[in-house]
């Protein structure tokens, strides 16, 4: 009894870490259906709104071809020197007909209305 309690108390935290790192179960890698200008936008406006900037410029890649997506830091002033900052990147994903971006590094999932994508 005292054993399985131990063995209990032991797995319980990292049955939890599993479950926690999962997206949902029937989520697909994606890529946008299209490079139109309408379904850019809707994409572009998604992603700015989370990263609180009002412009933002993608990085190189296709989102046509590639299931992630860069968003390239906010560009130096004059006044500015170097810049350790990085490309905040997006995974794309597709749930039933919803498209959503998970940030790689937070994993904070951002549904992107608007949106057409299809299974990569």
């Amino acid at each position: 009894m005292k054993y399985r309690r131990i063995l209990m108390m032991a797995f319980a935290p990292l049955a939890a870490i599993i479950t926690s790192c999962a997206t949902t179960d029937d989520a697909v890698p994606a890529v946008l259906s299209n490079a139109r200008a309408d379904n850019m936008a809707a994409l572009e406006r998604a992603l700015s709104d989370y990263l609180g900037r009002a412009n933002i410029d993608f990085g190189a890649g296709d989102p046509t071809t590639m299931s992630s997506v860069s968003v390239l830091p906010r560009r130096l002033t004059a006044d500015e020197g170097n810049s350790p900052a990085r490309p905040d990147i997006f995974d794309l994903f597709l749930t039933g007909s919803s498209c959503f971006a998970v940030h790689r590094k937070t994993g904070t999932q951002l549904a992107l209305d608007g949106v057409s994508c299809r299974p990569a």
